[in-house]
């Protein structure tokens, strides 16, 4: 796992506060790198670098998707 991805997920471990995450995303418009966060998160199992094992790794997932106020995925546009 590359050294970036340890990291994203330490920050995630240590408590990364949803509401500051979510006003930079909105100020900056970063919605991009939410998405990637999202496809990260999807396609991580575990952690094994920091100790993160797959039942840990679930769970850290849960507590921050549970914490957010934004949509994981961008709304379906709908066809009229």
């Amino acid at each position: 796992m590359g050294k970036d991805k340890i990291d994203i997920f330490a920050i995630l471990k240590s408590g990364l506060n949803t509401k500051v995450y979510e006003k930079l995303l909105k100020q900056y418009h970063l919605h991009g790198l939410h998405q990637q966060l999202v496809s990260l998160l999807k396609d991580t199992r575990e952690v094994p670098e920091i100790g993160m094992n797959a039942h840990q790794c679930s769970k850290l997932k849960r507590e921050f998707t549970a914490a957010l106020s934004i949509p994981l995925s961008p709304p379906i546009s709908r066809l009229s």
